[in-house]
């Protein structure tokens, strides 16, 4: 069974029209769904975190139990921490949420201002977010 997923570049009313095509034994159904935008857009922000030498290891747990409580709020749909493969003192924060306001809660909870405070001293430079909104989730 071939599975694939054809985005029609034609847009109304900035909808777009998803389609899926299922091709089995040279038989094809295609399934029409109209799509709205607004259930598809996350807030994302990506942050960039360059950690001194000495505290990469306490980075990493403190960002650890940050990202267990981050996955259990509410309107959050991905936390991610990214350590890059050729400087191990460089991370990336991914924080996708369902929308600016639980974006904003994010940032006044407990857990958040913990690693914030936990983790300033640490920092070889100030970390630098970078706001988006997701075009194809």
């Amino acid at each position: 069974m071939h599975f694939s997923i054809l985005f029609n570049k034609q847009v109304y009313d900035n909808i777009p029209e998803l389609f899926i095509c299922v091709n089995c034994l040279n038989y094809t159904i295609v399934v029409q769904f109209i799509v709205s935008c607004k259930e598809l857009l996350m807030v994302v922000t990506t942050v960039l975190v360059h950690v001194k030498e000495d505290f990469i290891q306490d980075f990493i747990n403190a960002s650890r139990e940050n990202h267990l409580n981050s996955i259990k709020e509410a309107g959050n749909r991905r936390f991610d921490v990214i350590q890059s493969t050729e400087d191990s003192s460089r991370f990336l924060l991914y924080e996708a949420y369902e929308t600016p306001e639980d974006a904003a809660a994010h940032k006044k909870t407990v857990h958040y201002e913990k690693w914030r405070d936990t983790v300033a001293p640490w920092m070889a430079e100030p970390r630098k977010g970078v706001p988006y909104i997701s075009v194809c989730p």
